[in-house]
């Protein structure tokens, strides 16, 4: 059995000294902050030079065709004032989930039907409904006021409402 005590990794990355954008920006440069090409206040590609914080921030929309792997935080040793969600149940009547059609204009704004992430034809749920039994988990976008939805961050009130559906049943057994 061989054990291996000395890793040595070289690592070369190239060396940039020019960046070519073919759509009309305000801003492209490499500096000792990192690299960003800025559109607009909302629309930008930052990859900023530090150790900590995001590796990347962009403002607009991200699209990709493969995989994307993301996990969030969520130790017990992060958190505080731990409770589960009260009236679960309650909360997941006041919403629906529904089929819809988006708008026309919407579809062109996103740059159009491309069989992927923009497709006429949908499923969701409304962000309104959402924002009046969990409001942690809508956001207003600052560029145009619509709200969007955190999707994964609904999955804690399904849990629960299992939970307590769980519990009816067992009830409902009990009193049989």
């Amino acid at each position: 059995m061989s054990i291996f005590t000395d890793f040595r990794v070289k690592v070369y990355t190239p060396k940039l000294t020019s960046v070519n954008v073919t759509i009309p920006v305000q801003k492209t440069e490499i500096n000792a902050g990192g690299f960003q090409v800025i559109y607009s206040n909302t629309r930008y590609v930052i990859i900023p030079r530090v150790s900590n914080g995001a590796m990347l921030r962009v403002g607009g929309d991200i699209t990709a065709t493969g995989n994307i792997t993301a996990y969030f935080s969520s130790d017990k040793r992060l958190k505080e004032n731990i409770k589960p969600i009260e009236n679960a149940l309650d909360k997941i009547e006041k919403i629906n989930g529904v089929e819809f059609d988006w708008k026309d204009s919407f579809i062109e704004e996103a740059g159009g039907e491309d069989g992927y992430f923009i497709r006429k034809h949908d499923v969701g749920v409304i962000a309104q409904e959402i924002n009046e039994v969990l409001p942690e988990v809508v956001a207003e976008r600052k560029e145009t006021g619509m709200l969007a939805v955190k999707y994964d961050r609904i999955v804690p009130l399904l849990i629960q409402s299992i939970k307590e559906l769980k519990k009816e049943i067992e009830e409902l057994k009990q009193n049989k």
